[in-house]
C-alpha cells in the first residue's frame, strides 16, 4: 500500500425536513453538500520499470527484455478533493385509509436519492458514487403473516478513474426485485421464504465510457431460501 495516503476530510452541510402526518407515516426531504478536501482514490498510469521501485530480480529470466519496458500500474493515491451534493426524498405509510379488510394491512416504503459529484482534478464523478438510486417496497403485515416485494435501483458508477478515458472503469446500473415472506405458526415457530433477484438481472463491468469495452459480467440468477426459527 501507500503509507503517504492522507485521511478523508470533508466539510458537510445537511438540512432535513420531516413530516409525520399519520401513525407510522413519514414524508421527508433532505439536502446535503460535502466539500471534500482530500480522499484516497485509485489511479492507473503507465511508467517505466525503474520508476516502480521494485527490485529487478522480479523480472526473472526476462530482465533483458523488460528492464526498459513500460508497465501499467494501478495504485492508491491522494485524491485532489472534490464536491458532492444532492437530495433525498423518503415516503412511507401504512395504507389504513383503504377499504376495511385485508387491504388496510398494506403499506409502502420508498426512497429517491439524487447526487451530483465531481473530482476537482478531472471533473469526473467520485468513484463508487451513483447519480441516482431509488427503492420501492410494497408490504403486507398482520398478526401472523407478513410479505414484502421490493424493487431497488442503483445507477452506473465509476470504479476506477483516470485521465485516460480508455482506462476508466465503470459498472452498469444494478436493478433487483426481491421478495420476502414469513408466517408465525405459533408463539414459538416461524417459517420464512425469501427470493432474491427475481428478474434474473446481470451486472456488467466496463472500460472506456462511450465505447463500453466489457470486462466482466456477473450472472447470479434467482436465489430462493426457505428457513424456520423456533424459540424455546
Amino acid at each position: 500500500g501507500n503509507p503517504f495516503i492522507e485521511p478523508f476530510r470533508a466539510t458537510n452541510t445537511d438540512l432535513a425536513l420531516e413530516w409525520y402526518f399519520d401513525e407510522g407515516a413519514l414524508l421527508s426531504f433532505a439536502y446535503f453538500d460535502k466539500n471534500i478536501e482530500s480522499f484516497p482514490s485509485s489511479e492507473t498510469t503507465t511508467i517505466l520499470w525503474a520508476d516502480t521501485g521494485l527490485p529487478n530480480s522480479l523480472l526473472g529470466s526476462q530482465i533483458d527484455d523488460l528492464i526498459d519496458a513500460e508497465f501499467e500500474v494501478t495504485r492508491r493515491t491522494n485524491g485532489g478533493g472534490g464536491n458532492l451534493d444532492g437530495f433525498e426524498i423518503q415516503y412511507q405509510q401504512n395504507l389504513t385509509f383503504l377499504p376495511e379488510g385485508w387491504m388496510q394491512n398494506l403499506g409502502i416504503i420508498s426512497n429517491l436519492t439524487m447526487v451530483d459529484s465531481k473530482v476537482d482534478a478531472s471533473g469526473l464523478p467520485l468513484t463508487g458514487q451513483s447519480d441516482r438510486t431509488y427503492n420501492f417496497t410494497l408490504y403486507y403485515e398482520d398478526d401472523k403473516f407478513s410479505t414484502r416485494l421490493a424493487y431497488t435501483y442503483r445507477g452506473d458508477y465509476t470504479t476506477t478513474n483516470s485521465s485516460d478515458n480508455n482506462k476508466i472503469r465503470y459498472r452498469d446500473p444494478a436493478k433487483s426485485l426481491d421478495f420476502a415472506a414469513s408466517y408465525q405458526i405459533n408463539d414459538n415457530l416461524k417459517v420464512t421464504l425469501d427470493g432474491i433477484n427475481l428478474t434474473d438481472e446481470t451486472i456488467g463491468d466496463y472500460m472506456a465510457p462511450g465505447i463500453g469495452r466489457l470486462i466482466t459480467e456477473q450472472v447470479t440468477g434467482t436465489h430462493w431460501m426457505v428457513g424456520a426459527s423456533y424459540k424455546f
